[in-house]
């Protein structure tokens, strides 16, 4: 009985490691299926500010925000990935 949290959070990982191998294949399909090409890059950016927390309190928030690939495809679809 004392096994089942970690049953179900290897379970959960498990999980979230399958989604992240689908969204790559289907990404890796789309791209093939309308010839997709990279067309540049936008760098991430962090910043670090005045903020308040969930208890009322004044608190210091970051925030990062990862770089993203353009992608321009034959469907005229521009994609930022």
């Amino acid at each position: 009985m004392k096994y089942i949290l970690g049953i179900v959070i290897v379970g959960f990982l498990g999980l979230v490691a399958w989604a992240g191998v689908e969204s790559a294949k289907e990404w890796e399909d789309y791209k093939a299926t309308n010839h997709c090409r990279e067309a540049g890059y936008v760098s991430g950016s962090s910043s670090v500010g005045p903020g308040v927390g969930a208890n009322g309190n004044v608190t210091v928030v970051s925030v990062y925000t990862p770089g993203k690939t353009r992608w321009l495809c034959d469907n005229d679809i521009e994609i930022y990935r």
